[in-house]
């Protein structure tokens, strides 16, 4: 509510946390600081990267998540080749996913992005653990595939990868370098048609999404939060979201408002959401200003342009499902 007074008026009334606190998992092992618990307690989402799996983080993640109530925004690398391999053939008695990532973690999860190359996620045993993912989760799991110019051709099967699974998952195509983003930019209207045949919902380097996948469950508390969040910032174009939502803490320590290295700093302590230095920023953006660390941002651009497209708890053909914080 405080959200929404705020940017009804133009005047901060930012009154409690932030709804997510992004961080590196390993700031939650083996158990957080007082300055990062106490952002947690504020906050409704957690959004750790766990890097590359198997985590030895994974357990911290879901001990925070369950002490402080929290809906996990999840992040990790595909495991290795050979630990891939290895979770196709688990010992007698022991359970490949469970050994990636804790099935209570899973269970917490609203979305759990899988991060790695195109042709990573293209083999069987890769194809096995995101099944057993999506399988033991309630939320959406997103295929982050990045492509390199010469890769793609593989777009459309990474497509097919997502249509395989019985639960919804979506695909997140990347390009590694700018001669694959003009390729992507360029085969729209084919992966488009792709997409719309497989019905998998596709964003596109650019930000921009072909939403033609399951729609997501209206009435998970979750997305009834995400959604009311995405809905105040829609009439507000232009307007950056993440110092009004966000809290980002880094592995030397600091805080940030922004999900970028290079963005706004925060005081660092319990309170930093609602320090001075928050509420000025805040105050700064909107009066119009730009803060001088704001300037030349490239992420803004794309915020702006899937706040302005359908939204995606409604978007889709399919059964609903759940999905995660978005803004």
């Amino acid at each position: 509510m405080s959200l929404i007074q705020t940017l009804a008026s133009g005047k901060d009334q930012t009154l409690q946390g932030p709804l997510r606190v992004e961080l590196p998992a390993s700031l939650l092992h083996p158990e957080p600081d007082g300055a990062v618990a106490g952002m947690l307690a504020q906050a409704a989402f957690i959004a750790p990267d766990l890097g590359p799996l198997p985590s030895p983080y994974a357990d911290a993640v879901e001990r925070a998540a369950r002490k402080h109530d929290l809906w996990v925004d999840l992040s990790c690398a595909l495991p290795s080749a050979d630990a891939l391999e290895a979770s196709t053939r688990p010992p007698v008695g022991m359970d490949s996913r469970a050994e990636m990532l804790p099935p209570k973690l899973l269970k917490r999860t609203v979305r759990l992005r899988l991060v790695g190359n195109a042709d990573q996620f293209l083999t069987d045993s890769a194809r096995h653990l995101l099944a057993s993912f999506a399988a033991g989760m309630d939320g959406r799991c997103i295929i982050d595939a990045t492509l390199r110019s010469e890769q793609r051709h593989l777009a459309e099967k990474l497509i097919e990868l997502c249509a395989s699974f019985q639960q919804a998952v979506d695909l997140h195509l990347r390009a590694a370098e700018p001669e694959a983003a003009f390729s992507l930019r360029a085969a729209r209207t084919q992966l488009d048609a792709c997409a719309r045949t497989q019905k998998v919902t596709v964003t596109m380097p650019d930000g921009g999404a072909l939403r033609h996948g399951a729609a997501l469950d209206e009435l998970a508390p979750w997305n009834i939060l995400n959604e009311c969040a995405r809905a105040a910032f829609v009439s507000h174009p232009g307007l950056c979201p993440f110092p009004f939502v966000m809290v980002r803490a880094t592995q030397q320590g600091a805080f940030g408002a922004c999900p970028q290295a290079a963005g706004p700093q925060l005081f660092r302590g319990a309170q930093a959401f609602s320090s001075d230095m928050a509420r000025s920023l805040r105050a700064a953006l909107l009066a119009g200003s730009t803060p001088h660390a704001c300037q030349g941002c490239t992420l803004l651009p794309k915020v702006s342009a899937a706040l302005a497209e359908q939204s995606p708890a409604t978007a889709g053909g399919g059964p609903k499902r759940s999905t995660s914080i978005e803004v």
